[in-house]
């Protein structure tokens, strides 16, 4: 997704890009990419569902989303914290940090 909305986003960045530089072919690939992992979750969350197991744990698909949203809870808590300490995050994260 951030290779689909990056000329958008931050097209200094966006021209920056070295390894693949056709706008063509990024697009190609990160479309491609976005269908070839949707597909390939599809089919896991299919398998997992329809699996005969013992017990709930014995399914990937609820611990995966269980580890997800943990994570996604850890990361709104600390850019709220950046957020409210001051920081312009937008600014901050609009650039790459200095090589």
């Amino acid at each position: 997704m951030t290779v689909i909305t990056i000329h958008k986003r931050n097209p200094s960045l966006a021209a920056d890009i070295k390894v693949v530089t056709s706008r063509r072919n990024q697009l190609a690939i990160a479309w491609g990419g976005i269908l070839f992992l949707s597909g390939f979750l599809v089919i896991h969350i299919w398998k997992d569902v329809v699996a005969d197991v013992d017990k709930w744990y014995f399914h990937s698909t609820p611990v995966w989303l269980l580890v997800m949203a943990l994570a996604t809870i850890i990361f709104f808590v600390k850019f709220n914290r950046l957020k409210n300490s001051g920081i312009d995050v937008d600014k901050l994260f609009s650039m790459l940090p200095p090589e």
